[in-house]
């Protein structure tokens, strides 16, 4: 047994030692990352000085590039000004005008605004993506820290984990944030509602490794589960009460009211803890993200297997709004998901998945699978215990008429029937559950029902362009099969590791 385990540490070293290799920046990439960097940061300081004192700015990288833990090829530039609130313009003529005053001096670069809880700048350099940020530096005020935006907490953050982490620790994040990338639950945004980069970095820096953190994910317990890396709670009690409601709790070090791990649903919190014991019992190179195929499956493809299952595929086409942001955006889709599932649900349909699709520019797509039967026009209904003599008899006479087959009376005792719905789900969807989403519907306008994947794909098209179709195929086939967690499980090569 001794001798499986130790085969089973040799393979997992050889399995992180080579990932690592592929994942780690060469000096070289940092060089040009910073190089990138100092350009802009001049071009931005040239910039604002006509507009604000320059000795109430400060134009700072922060970011994954600067605490040293980005994934090599995938770093994203991430360029702060920091104002002094206490000597330059009020801060909400900053975030008005920030982006514009931009946009006025960077014009010979290809730069477009995007949306968060401000507006800020996407610059692009040699098909490099620069996020150019306006943020405050904090205030002290009755011996608390205060922030004026959310994103003024980040050059703290930044600062903390270069204090923090070793140069060993930063390769171990990169390995953490490769794992997660793999199982799709690496971000914090609605879309994914997973792990952010910072929360990776606390993680490391609280267990000390990348094997540390999947081996004691198994002690976690959702909501009942903190980690405190400063203390800044007395107990453990006193931490749960204060984030009650957070499937996992991970003090923010540099603000004790925050839980770093707030974005994190239960689902991912899931899905984390059965890949991390999967990867400890069954080690492979499938659960890191640079070996992951990015399958793809054409809609037609989809609705063969949809057939095949028997099972049914509804979905809306929302076109979407100009200048929202991805977050507006993938709240509302989350938002009326839930919604047109619960009124499907009432109505007695079976309702087996849900999930949307959006390139967050022009197009989204509200997707259902249900079953067969039940998506059609006709539904099993339960009625009363065949004890009851009256109430069968009602429910009998009741649906005269309306019946395919029954009533029978099941192992419990109950009638049931297939019955004819009043509505079929077409007459659901135009009666319903359409001007149900109109009322929500800020994003955009509903363009179509359709019912197959090859309709939807010829609407992402249409309205989006060829280019997206890739991605929209990675997400058909997700919806499709759903199997990640199998892919990765049977993937391992070396069954012998299995103890």
């Amino acid at each position: 047994m001794n001798n499986i385990r130790d085969r089973k540490e040799d393979i997992i070293n050889n399995i992180l030692t080579e990932v690592l290799e592929k994942i780690r920046p060469s000096g070289e990439e940092r060089k040009r990352l910073r190089k990138i960097f100092e350009y802009i940061k001049n071009r931005v300081t040239a910039c604002l000085k006509n507009y604000v004192n320059e000795e109430c700015f400060e134009v700072s990288l922060q970011g994954s590039v600067a605490k040293d833990t980005f994934l090599s090829g995938e770093a994203d530039i991430d360029i702060f000004v920091i104002f002094n609130p206490t000597c330059t313009l009020d801060p909400s003529q900053i975030l008005t005008n920030f982006v514009t005053w931009l946009r006025t001096c960077l014009k010979d670069l290809p730069n477009y605004t995007e949306y968060a809880e401000h507006p800020y700048l996407i610059i692009n350099v040699k098909g490099l993506d620069i996020n150019v940020v306006p943020s405050f530096r904090p205030l002290m005020r009755n011996n608390e820290v205060k922030f004026l935006t959310s994103v003024d907490r980040t050059p703290l953050h930044t600062n903390y984990i270069l204090n923090k982490l070793s140069a060993e620790q930063r390769d171990e994040v990169r390995l953490l944030k490769s794992f997660l990338k793999a199982l799709g639950i690496y971000g914090a945004e609605i879309r994914i509602r997973g792990f952010s980069g910072y929360l990776t970095e606390l993680l490391i820096a609280y267990y000390g490794s990348f094997i540390n953190v999947l081996k004691s994910s198994r002690q976690w317990r959702p909501f009942k589960t903190c980690i405190d890396l400063e203390g800044h709670y007395s107990n453990e009690e006193e931490c749960l009460k204060v984030f009650e409601k957070s499937p996992l709790i991970v003090v923010d070090p540099v603000d004790s009211k925050r839980n770093a791990a707030a974005a994190l649903s239960l689902r991912s919190l899931s899905i984390f803890v059965l890949a991390s014991n999967l990867f400890l019992h069954k080690p492979s190179r499938e659960f890191f993200h640079i070996y992951r195929k990015g399958e793809k499956l054409e809609g037609y493809l989809a609705d063969e297997e949809f057939r095949k299952r028997g099972s049914t595929f509804i979905a809306v086409i929302v076109g979407l709004c100009e200048k929202t942001s991805p977050e507006t955006i993938w709240g509302q889709l989350r938002r009326i998901e839930k919604v047109i599932s619960q009124i499907l649900k009432e109505r007695r349909y079976a309702v087996l998945y849900h999930d949307s699709w959006s390139d967050e520019r022009k197009i989204a797509i509200i997707a259902f699978e249900l079953a067969h039967l039940l998506a059609d026009c006709y539904e099993v209904f339960r009625g009363p215990s065949a004890l009851d003599f009256e109430n069968s008899v009602r429910f009998i006479e009741k649906n005269l008429g309306r019946i395919l087959a029954g009533p029978w009376i099941d192992e419990n005792g109950y009638l049931h029937v297939i019955r004819k719905r009043k509505r079929c789900l077409e007459h659901e969807f135009a009666e319903v559950i359409i001007p149900t989403i109109e009322n929500i519907l800020s994003i955009g306008s509903v363009r179509a029902v359709v019912h197959t994947l090859a309709e939807a794909e010829k609407h992402v098209a249409e309205i989006s362009g060829k280019d997206v179709l890739e991605s929209f195929r990675q997400w058909v086939k997700d919806f499709t099969y759903r199997n990640l967690v199998l892919d990765i499980y049977t993937a391992s090569s070396d069954p012998d590791t299995n103890v």
